[in-house]
C-alpha cells in the first residue's frame, strides 16, 4: 500500500508530464507567432507594417495580466484545473480562427490577444507546480524539464514548414502549413483532463519558507536590487527588436535556399539551447557547493550572468559582419547562451518570489520584465523595420544589452551579504 509521501510523489510526477506537454504545445504556437507568421505577413501578404505594429502593441498589453493571474491562483488554487481547461479551448479556437482567415489583420489581432491571454492563464496556473516544489533539486528538475520540452516544441513547426511549404510565396502552401499546425496542437484540449491535485493537501506557505530557510536558499534581496535585476532582464530581452523582421531579413538577404538552410539548422539551435539548460544546472550546483566562501551564492550567479552577457554582446557584434555560415554559427552560440540565461535568471526569480507571501504573484511581477520587453520591443522592431536596416536594429540591441550588464553590477552592490533567513 502506498504511503502518503509516496502517493504525493506519484501525483507530482504525473503532473510533471502534463506540465511538460503544456509547454511543448504552447511553444509550437509561439514559434508560429514569432518566426513563421512574420514571414507570411511580410513576404507573402506584404501587410502594412505600421498597422501591424499597432496591433502588436495593443495585443501584447495583455502580458501585463500575468501578475493578476498569479495573485488569483495564489488565492484560488482549487479552481486551477477548470480555469486552465477553459482557456486551453480559447488557444485552440483562436489558432483555428487565424488558420481559416489568415489574410485579415483584424483576425490576426483577435488570435494574438486570445492566445496571449490564454497563455497567461495557463502559465501562471501551471507555475504553481513549480513554486510548490519541495526542494531545490525538484525545482531545478522542473525548470530544466519545461524548458527542454519548450525547445523541442520549437522543432515541430520548422519540420512542418519544410514539408508543407514548397514555395514560400504560395498562399495555398501556407494554408496547409497552418492547418497541420492546428491539428497537431489541438490535443491541448485533452491534456488537462489528466492533471491531478499537486498534493493531497493544500500547500502551506510557511512550511515552504521553512524548508528553504533550512536549505540556506533565501538571500536578502533589497527592493532596489530587485529593481536592478528587473531592468537587467528587460534589457537582455531587447533582442525582440529583431525578432519579428528577422525571418524576412534572412529570406531577403540569402534567398529561399538560405532561409531553408536556416530552418534546417533549428535542430542544432534546439540541441544547443537544451545544452544551455543543463550547463546552467551544473553551474548552479557548483555555486551551491561553494556556498561557504566569502562571496554569496546570488552574487556568484549574477557575476556569471555578467560574463555570459559579455559573450552574448560579442555574438551580436558578429551578426553585423556575418555571411550565412557565420550567422548560423553565431545564432547557434546565442541559443546556447539563451538556455543558460533562462535557467540562471529563473533561479534568481524563484528566490525573490519566496521572500514573502503570494509567491506566485511575486514570481510573475519580477518575470514581467520579459513581458514588458515584448510589449516595447516587438512592435518597435516591426515599425522600424521598413525605415532602417537590420544592422541598425542589432546595434540598438547591443547598446541595450550593455545596459543589462550595468544593472546587474549595480544589483550586486545592494544585495546584503547577510542571510537573514539562515537558521
Amino acid at each position: 500500500m502506498l504511503t502518503h509521501e509516496k502517493l504525493e510523489k506519484k501525483l507530482r510526477k504525473k503532473n510533471y508530464v502534463v506540465f511538460s506537454l503544456v509547454y511543448f504545445i504552447i511553444s509550437i504556437i509561439q514559434i508560429y507567432v514569432i518566426v513563421y507568421i512574420p514571414l507570411f505577413h511580410f513576404d507573402v501578404l506584404n501587410v502594412n507594417r505600421l498597422n501591424l505594429s499597432i496591433i502588436q502593441f495593443f495585443s501584447y498589453l495583455v502580458l501585463f495580466s500575468f501578475p493578476a493571474f498569479g495573485f488569483f491562483f495564489d488565492k484560488y488554487s482549487k479552481y486551477k484545473k477548470k480555469i486552465i481547461i477553459s482557456f486551453s479551448f480559447l488557444i485552440s479556437l483562436s489558432f483555428l480562427m487565424f488558420t481559416l482567415y489568415n489574410q485579415f489583420l483584424l483576425n490576426y489581432a483577435i488570435f494574438l490577444v486570445l492566445f496571449l491571454i490564454s497563455q497567461a492563464v495557463i502559465r501562471t496556473g501551471m507555475s504553481k507546480l513549480l513554486l510548490e516544489s519541495p526542494d531545490k533539486k525538484s525545482e531545478r528538475t522542473i525548470i530544466i524539464l519545461i524548458n527542454t520540452c519548450s525547445s523541442i516544441g520549437i522543432l515541430v513547426p520548422s519540420l512542418l514548414f519544410k514539408v508543407c511549404v514548397k514555395k514560400i510565396d504560395s498562399v495555398d502552401f501556407w494554408n496547409i502549413f497552418f492547418v497541420v499546425g492546428w491539428l497537431i496542437t489541438s490535443p491541448l484540449l485533452l491534456i488537462f483532463i489528466f492533471m491531478r491535485k499537486t498534493s493531497l493537501k493544500e500547500p502551506n506557505q510557511e512550511s515552504f519558507i521553512k524548508t528553504f530557510k533550512n536549505q540556506n536558499y533565501l538571500n536578502d534581496f533589497s527592493t532596489i536590487s530587485i529593481i536592478f535585476i528587473f531592468l537587467a532582464y528587460f534589457c537582455l530581452w531587447s533582442d525582440k527588436l529583431i525578432a519579428y523582421p528577422f525571418s524576412s531579413y534572412i529570406l531577403s538577404r540569402f534567398g529561399e535556399e538560405g532561409f531553408s538552410l536556416y530552418s534546417d539548422y533549428y535542430i542544432i539551435f534546439i540541441i544547443l539551447n537544451i545544452t544551455g539548460f543543463y550547463l546552467a544546472k551544473k553551474v548552479l550546483n557548483i555555486v551551491d557547493s561553494k556556498k561557504k566562501t566569502d562571496i554569496t551564492q546570488n552574487k556568484g550567479i549574477l557575476q556569471i550572468i555578467v560574463y555570459l552577457t559579455l559573450i552574448y554582446i560579442f555574438s551580436l557584434v558578429l551578426l553585423l559582419y556575418s555571411n550565412l555560415i557565420i550567422l548560423l554559427f553565431t545564432y547557434s552560440l546565442i541559443n546556447l547562451l539563451g538556455g543558460l540565461f533562462v535557467v540562471l535568471y529563473t533561479n534568481i526569480f524563484l528566490q525573490i518570489s519566496r521572500t514573502g507571501k503570494n509567491e506566485n504573484l511575486r514570481y510573475w511581477i519580477i518575470s514581467l520584465s520579459s513581458n514588458l520587453a515584448s510589449i516595447t520591443f516587438l512592435p518597435l522592431g516591426t515599425f522600424l523595420s521598413p525605415y532602417t536596416t537590420m544592422d541598425v536594429l542589432i546595434i540598438m540591441v547591443i547598446y541595450l544589452t550593455s545596459m543589462s550588464i550595468i544593472f546587474i553590477n549595480l544589483s550586486q552592490f545592494v544585495i546584503k551579504p547577510k542571510n537573514l533567513y539562515q537558521v
